[in-house]
């Protein structure tokens, strides 16, 4: 069975920079039961995770030079890369990479909002990205942590031609979907005095909290939860390596709005 090519403006990969590979191979295949595929060396070493056979995510090896924290990044479905980074560019934004061939599997681009946050762009080819079924393990919502809101929103609906929905509540919360779809798997989030700048991804388990204590026990650390929300049991958390992700399971849910 074939992935489906994801709808422009939906979110359809991830991949992890990590500082130490082997770490984040222990730390994820045990996590969440992914496979792994041999590194690529025609494309930097290269390698996807696998759920089921089925690729789920990438990981690629930071090199030494690079500054920052290990991290998740996330890529919006474009069906013109070329056309997306002139819109981004016509928003406020900054080009990180140009469009990027990647053999025949799509292109690739990565974009820097106004708010200094890093995004994906991605042009499928014979690699449409991850199951948007959500499978359990899988990659299932994608919050952007971002200190000025409606810059964050206006940039994203603009680039990726996106509809937005400001969710009720005490934090600034705006759901972001393809004016194509009626699927939304992304949002913008900003807390109170929160500095944070940067797209998380979440992964959908069947027990929040025992992927909690595995994810310590394999050396990760839980920074926030579990706890129940409307949409879901969730737990936020750092991987072995340092780079962020929550966990939710969207069946276990409490009655508050």
């Amino acid at each position: 069975m074939t992935h489906t090519a994801p709808t422009p403006g939906t979110p359809c990969w991830i991949d992890l920079g990590s500082s130490d590979r082997d770490t984040s191979i222990t730390f994820y295949t045990r996590l969440f039961g992914w496979d792994i595929t041999t590194p690529n060396e025609a494309f930097g070493g290269y390698a996807n995770f696998l759920l089921d056979g089925r690729p789920v995510a990438g990981l690629m090896t930071r090199q030494p030079e690079q500054t920052g924290d290990d991290a998740w990044s996330t890529y919006f479905a474009s069906d013109d890369a070329e056309a997306t980074l002139a819109s981004a560019s016509a928003a406020g934004g900054q080009v990180a990479l140009p469009v990027h061939p990647v053999g025949d599997l799509g292109a690739m681009a990565f974009l820097v909002d106004p708010c200094g946050a890093m995004v994906g762009v991605w042009q499928p080819g014979t690699h449409v990205g991850f199951d948007q079924e959500r499978p359990v393990n899988g990659p299932l919502w994608f919050e952007l942590e971002a200190p000025d809101h409606e810059a964050a929103v206006a940039f994203h609906a603009a680039v990726f031609e996106l509809r937005t929905e400001r969710v009720p509540g005490d934090r600034a919360y705006t759901a972001l979907a393809p004016r194509a779809s009626d699927v939304t798997r992304a949002a913008v989030m900003t807390l109170p005095d929160s500095a944070r700048v940067g797209w998380v991804p979440y992964f959908r388990v069947d027990d929040v909290d025992d992927a909690c204590e595995r994810a310590v026990a394999l050396g990760g650390q839980r920074v926030a939860g579990p706890v129940d929300t409307p949409y879901g049991r969730m737990a936020s958390l750092v991987d072995a390596t340092g780079a962020r992700f929550k966990v939710m399971d969207p069946t276990t849910r409490c009655s508050g709005s």
